[in-house]
């Protein structure tokens, strides 16, 4: 087998997207822990946290759980942290875990059912916190709720738009290709015309 063979057979093409993929998610990764400890505006980090951690995710299911978590480090390692990400961030996290969970369950059937959980926390959140504690009013805050479902909206497009091509491509490749007829390695001789005679 040819270099030229070897580096576009199917299993180099595997081990490059692997790859590919995992630089995506450690890039996403880390470039969301960075942001996190900057000195940003609750809304800046709402949308970064929430955006990244599902294009880690679809470098990779563990890639997203583990952005989840990387929330906290605006309350542990952010210099100045919103107040408000106290709420922000067990409200979010939750939120991201359920969809997250749903969207792992299937294709991209199951993604408006992703997006119906990510909603529900949050205004269950909104509709319920005054009744405990009635000092908690961010969870009902429109600005808030309105980046949280669009940087949402905006991830889950993007995992519609990446299954969406996963399957074309597999769904070329699955094509059955038209068979080629070998070439014949004997000649066939043409046959001459014997002219018959009669004999006197």
């Amino acid at each position: 087998m040819s270099m030229a063979a070897r580096r576009f057979s199917p299993q180099a093409r595997h081990r490059s997207f692997v790859a590919a993929m995992w630089v995506l998610g450690l890039a996403c990764l880390g470039l969301l822990a960075y942001g996190l400890t900057l000195p940003l505006a609750w809304q800046q980090m709402l949308i970064l946290w929430i955006v990244l951690t599902f294009i880690a995710d679809e470098a990779g299911n563990w890639f997203g759980y583990s952005a989840i978590p990387l929330g906290v480090l605006p309350l542990v390692l952010g210099s100045t942290p919103p107040e408000q990400w106290w709420v922000i961030f067990p409200l979010i996290a939750t939120s991201l875990l359920v969809c997250l969970v749903v969207k792992h369950a299937g294709g991209p059937f199951v993604l408006p059912f992703a997006a119906v959980l990510f909603v529900v926390p949050i205004l269950a959140a909104a509709k319920l916190a005054p009744y405990l504690d009635t000092s908690i009013k961010f969870p009902a805050n429109p600005q808030f709720q309105k980046l949280a479902f669009i940087a949402a909206g905006i991830g889950l497009l993007l995992s519609l738009i990446r299954q969406s091509v996963v399957a074309l491509v597999q769904q070329r490749a699955r094509r059955p290709r038209p068979a080629t007829l070998p070439a014949s390695t004997s000649t066939q001789r043409p046959v001459p015309l014997v002219s018959l005679k009669k004999e006197d």
